[in-house]
């Protein structure tokens, strides 16, 4: 290889490193997601099971509600986040892709859910959560995130052998894991 090819491609790894940071520090700022989700769903989750388990009510899946106003409110927010900001990383088109299939994946589900019913398909909303935190920290090399996807898989794969009010139990650890502290310990660099 001669000098110039060298070069090229050492700062062709610059960039694409350069690329991440920008993405990490992105990610960083847009945190909130993190923790709109994933209290959301833990409140959503524990108000479900203390008003089915421990109250008695009739319905209490009318929690999950508070999941429709919290896309309302993520879409607000990145709507004013992003506006006029056509310009965005390849990273940043990467996660974007990510967390759109998993939107998609997760409508999927919901529509299983009611098909099959929610017993059968709580465990594919924690898998999910698993993946997409798993794809996103190994994109970004954030350990944080690569762990607690993986601890939500395999709390994922756990449930399947449970009955549903345990199910709501690991949903919330798992998403406490997947989303909820790995934002608490992102460091901004």
């Amino acid at each position: 290889m001669n000098q110039s090819s060298e070069w090229n491609e050492s700062q062709s790894i610059q960039l694409i490193r350069s690329m991440i940071e920008a993405t990490k520090y992105q990610v960083y700022e847009e945190k909130f997601l993190y923790f709109l989700w994933g209290y959301g769903v833990i409140i959503a989750g524990l108000s479900h099971y203390v008003l089915g388990y421990i109250v008695g009510f009739e319905h209490p899946y009318v929690s999950w509600l508070l999941m429709p106003v919290l896309g309302l409110v993520n879409f607000g927010y990145m709507r004013q986040k992003h506006s006029g900001n056509s310009s965005r990383s390849w990273a940043a088109r990467v996660l974007k892709g990510i967390w759109i299939g998993m939107l998609f994946g997760i409508l999927c589900v919901v529509a299983g859910g009611f098909a099959i019913g929610w017993h059968a398909v709580y465990p594919f909303f924690m898998i999910l959560y698993g993946v997409a935190a798993f794809a996103t920290g190994t994109a970004l090399e954030y350990k944080w995130l690569i762990i607690g996807g993986f601890i939500s898989l395999v709390i994922g794969g756990v449930a399947f052998f449970l009955v549903f009010q345990f199910q709501l139990i690991l949903l919330v650890a798992a998403v406490f894991m997947s989303f909820v502290l790995p934002a608490h310990l992102m460091q901004k660099k």
